[in-house]
């Protein structure tokens, strides 16, 4: 986890670990930002695809991999905010096997991390992109003018 970031309980491991399935396993979030607490839960792989296309993803203090899968697939470091991003696709090219459990899993500091400032969108969004359209070029195409006309006038 990051600085600022904590498990939603100190039972979070125990209650989640019977439902460890699979390659990888997503649970909830609480973000905390200006507004207060939200929850955000990712309801299955469909959702966590269709998080992907628009430049998002289920947020990585809350997944769960397979050490095998980590070091097959090892973060490029060459994405310098969005290596999780990166694994996170390739993972989905790769077919891995992915399990929502609607667990709270950890309250996360929307305000001081780095993804969270406003500094760093643009980067953010460049290295989303370049790893969308590596790893899915014809879907980037596709969803292309969608996020360029969001992330305008949105």
């Amino acid at each position: 986890m990051n600085s600022g970031d904590v498990f939603c309980g100190s039972s979070v491991l125990k209650s989640i670990e019977p439902q460890l399935r699979g390659d990888i396993v997503i649970g909830n979030v609480i973000r905390l930002n200006e507004k207060g607490r939200i929850r955000e839960g990712y309801g299955g792989k469909n959702t966590i695809f269709r998080l992907l296309l628009s430049g998002r993803m289920p947020c990585h203090q809350v997944m769960f991999s397979k050490r095998e899968l980590l070091l097959e697939l090892p973060f490029d470091l060459t994405y310098s905010i969005c290596a999780d991003f990166d694994f996170v696709v390739r993972c989905f090219k790769r077919r891995c096997s992915m399990y929502y459990v609607d667990v709270d899993v950890s309250e996360v500091d929307c305000v001081n991390g780095i993804s969270s400032q406003k500094d760093n969108l643009w980067e953010m969004r460049r290295q989303d992109d370049r790893s969308l359209k590596k790893n899915f070029p014809v879907w980037y195409h596709i969803m292309r003018p969608i996020k360029y006309l969001k992330r305008r006038f949105l």
